[in-house]
Order: structure tokens, then sequence, then C-alpha cells
């Protein structure tokens, strides 16, 4: 069994979730790497992604886990590389015992946030004055549509972490049940500027809470 970790990043950054799913398999199957089918009427390829990401938004850690015979990891990247879908690389591969299941495992993820306008210092002041704000209210009031409704909701308690450097902003946010979506966050953390929607959101890592400590997905299963 592999575990693997891929970027999603350009036009790939919009393909939804089961596309994602779909251009693995078709990897898989075009790089001659041998993987296991369910058994059953309609097999299908025994393949585990993480947690969708929202719709274009650019990610350099997302994760899938394939049953393939035993594999050195480079020559899988080698292989998985030259034949991939652009924009969908795999970065990192190891051999596990079994299934890491992303989805349930990693419950928080890394956003790394700048300014559409390229002006950092002016964004890393306004992220550090909504900062000390967020933290001096202890809450976070954000506009939700579900169903094609909005409804304010305090998101306080989604938030793992907060910090401001290099003029860039970097929030840890919930990803399993109840996840906040990068979008929405940055809608709330900038309301009332016009950063609430001009900022870009870029996907660096996900995270384990275990305890109250945050363990990176990549220390647990690529031994790093």
């Amino acid at each position: 069994m592999t575990a693997v970790k891929f970027r999603k990043r350009g036009a790939a950054a919009y393909l939804a979730h089961m596309d994602v799913q779909r251009a693995i398999m078709r990897t898989l199957n075009r790089a001659g790497i041998k993987t296991e089918f369910s058994k059953g009427f309609n097999p299908h390829m025994q393949l585990y992604l993480s947690a969708p990401i929202p719709l274009g938004v650019e990610s350099g850690a997302e994760y899938f886990c394939a049953y393939t015979t035993p594999t050195d990891a480079g020559e899988f990247l080698e292989k998985y590389n030259r034949v991939c879908v652009s924009g969908l690389e795999a970065v990192k591969a190891a051999a596990v015992e079994k299934n890491p299941n992303f989805a349930a495992v990693a419950d928080c993820a890394v956003y790394e946030f700048t300014c559409k306008c390229g002006r950092s210092a002016e964004f890393a002041r306004a992220a550090t004055d909504a900062l000390e704000r967020c933290r001096a209210e202890r809450k976070l009031i954000a506009v939700k549509i579900k169903n094609g409704i909005a409804a304010e909701a305090d998101v306080f308690d989604r938030i793992i972490d907060i910090r401001v450097t290099e003029g860039k902003l970097t929030a840890v946010l919930t990803a399993a049940n109840g996840a906040l979506r990068p979008e929405v966050f940055a809608a709330a953390f900038f309301a009332g500027t016009k950063y609430a929607s001009g900022t870009n959101a870029y996907k660096t890592g996900m995270c384990h809470m275990d305890g109250g400590r945050i363990a990176d997905i990549d220390v647990l299963f690529f031994d790093e």
C-alpha cells in the first residue's frame, strides 16, 4: 500500500473532487502501477483521498492512498509524475501497512493568505489589526450560506491558530466535521476592509490534533 502527497495547482485547482479521483486512477493505470480492486459485481480501484478542498483553491498538501504492489517511493514518483495531469504532481510517497484514512486523520488544514494586489506590508498591517481584534473579542462572525439561505455564525472555535509573518497570514482551520472554508474565514476575518474579498488562499499543510497538540501529517506518515 502506498501513501502519496500531491499538489493541486493551476487549472487543476478547478477540478472537482470526483474528477481528481478519476484523474489519479487513470494516472496509475497509465504509469503501469499495479493496484488492487474491490470484489463483487462492480469492482473499483481501492483508492482513498483526503477530504475535498474548496474548488479553485490551490494546494501543496493533498493526499491519497492506494492499494498497490510493493514499489520503491522514488520509482513510484518517477512513474506517476511522468504521465500525471498537469497540476496534480505527486511530491512524496511512502509504503504504509494500512490505509491511513487521511479524510478522518487530517482534522485541520493550514492555509497561507496573501494580498491579491501584492502590497504585502499594507496587508500585514491589516492582518495584524484584525488578529488583535479577533483575540480581544474572542469571536469571529462569518456569513455562511446553506441551501441558498445566508446565516451568521461564530466560527472562532474553528480556528486552531493564526499568525502574521513576512507579509502573509497563516491560519490553521478545522477541516473535519464543521470545516471552516478559507474564503469564509477570510471574509469574516477581514470584514469591512478591501481584503475581505481581496486575498489569495493557498493550502500548505494538513495536521492532526492529538491531545491539544498539532501533528503534521507529513511527520506522521512520511517520516519527516
